[in-house]
């Protein structure tokens, strides 16, 4: 991670680094420059289900693939009447569909045999 400020002439900045537990710095005008390693901290996420959302669905590329790849099968027009529907659950979702009783254990199936 690399932080680069500049703080105007007659200044000063309270200057917190991302990653780093230590409180602000108090710095003075001037440029300031600090470089040091940063790792994401570790995420885990809950497995998706039937019953998580369209948002969580798109956050995992792989999930999102997976079950686009299955949908267009059974619900041709699935991602136009979704779109911007990312609070609704997978199951609502897929349940507005005429041909659930394939497509929801086929999705249920998929999203299981994923290693999340």
């Amino acid at each position: 991670m690399t932080v680069e400020i500049e703080v105007p002439p007659n200044s000063s900045a309270s200057v917190s680094l991302a990653g780093q537990n230590s409180g602000p710095i108090e710095v003075g005008s001037g440029r300031h420059h600090w470089s040091y390693p940063y790792q994401l901290p570790e995420v885990t996420y809950p497995p998706l289900t039937l019953d998580s959302t369209l948002g969580e669905l798109i956050d995992s590329p792989e999930a999102y693939a997976l079950v686009l790849s299955i949908i267009p099968q059974h619900y041709p027009a699935f991602m136009a009447r979704m779109q911007d529907q990312t609070e609704v659950t997978l199951r609502q979702a897929i349940y507005s569909n005429p041909r659930t009783e394939k497509l929801g254990p086929q999705i249920d199936a998929a999203l299981a045999s994923l290693k999340q």
